[in-house]
């Protein structure tokens, strides 16, 4: 009889860890930039999440190239396969303590992530407190990468 009041005190704190790992990787997988300007994928290595660029639109005189980039032995990397998500942990809620680099100024910043419904990504950069920066919404993206003649219905 004791051993049933100890396992059924334990099972939901069981049942809450389990809970808690898979809300944790509920953001790894691909996103969608606003206004379709990138498809960034999330990973999972060594207990922090971290995004790369797969994919970015062509826009007429624009660059592949990072050009912006505060390192100017760096303006040549290719934007694909650069990681601009760094260094966030989970914290039962939401993501935080990370970095977003925003290639189209060169600028790293602070930032913190949260799921608004399963598909929507509120990522906020900041300088010093949140207060002082933007949110962009990425959405969940299901397809394979585009081509060239890639149709945006965000």
């Amino acid at each position: 009889m004791h051993l049933i009041k100890i396992s059924v005190a334990i099972l939901p704190l069981i049942f809450s860890l389990q809970l808690r790992a898979v809300e944790s990787s509920a953001i790894v997988g691909l996103w969608l930039a606003e206004e379709c300007k990138a498809i960034i994928e999330i990973e999972l290595e060594q207990n922090q999440f971290k995004g790369k660029i797969l994919w970015v639109k062509k826009i007429p005189g624009g660059s592949m190239f990072d050009i912006h980039n505060p390192d100017k032995e760096r303006r040549g990397d290719h934007l694909v396969g650069k990681y601009i998500l760094k260094n966030f942990r989970f914290d039962g809620s939401k993501w935080m303590d990370g970095t977003i680099y925003d290639p189209e100024n060169g600028k790293t910043y602070s930032s913190r992530m949260s799921l608004d419904k399963k598909d929507h990504l509120n990522i906020r950069g900041y300088i010093w407190v949140s207060l002082i920066g933007r949110t962009t919404t990425w959405k969940r993206y299901k397809k394979t990468l585009p081509t060239e003649n890639f149709e945006c219905s965000q």
